[in-house]
This record gives C-alpha cells, sequence and structure tokens, in this order.
C-alpha cells in the first residue's frame, strides 16, 4: 500500500510538471498584449476616478452656496 501511494504521489507531481511546462509557453507568449491591456485598463479607470472626484467637488461646491443663502 505504501508503495502505491508513493506512486501516485510521484506520478501526480510528473503530471503537474507536464502541464505546467506544456502551458507555460502560451502564458508568456502573450506578455506584451497582457501589459498594453492593463494600461489601456489603468487609463479608463484614471477617467473614473477624476468624473468620481469632479462630481464630489460640484456636489460640494453645491452644499456651500446653499448655505451662504
Amino acid at each position: 500500500m505504501k508503495n502505491i501511494n508513493k506512486l501516485l504521489s510521484r506520478a501526480g507531481v510528473a503530471v503537474g510538471a507536464t502541464t505546467l511546462a506544456m502551458t507555460s509557453g502560451s502564458v508568456f507568449a502573450d506578455a506584451t498584449a497582457a501589459a498594453t491591456q492593463i494600461t489601456a485598463v489603468g487609463t479608463d479607470v484614471s477617467t473614473i476616478g477624476w468624473a468620481v472626484l469632479g462630481v464630489l467637488v460640484v456636489a460640494a461646491g453645491f452644499k456651500y452656496m446653499r448655505r451662504a443663502i
């Protein structure tokens, strides 16, 4: 029984290593496209952040103007 468990354990490691070796080439081949997409998403997030900040500033200004009247 111990030998079977050792064999299964080593077989699992071998299958995992083989799978990793087979998929790692395709993962790293597209790194530049992924970096471009991440940069584009960062630009979109920055635009949304500035819009939210603008809304907060306008809301605070409107609040102060109503308090002054």
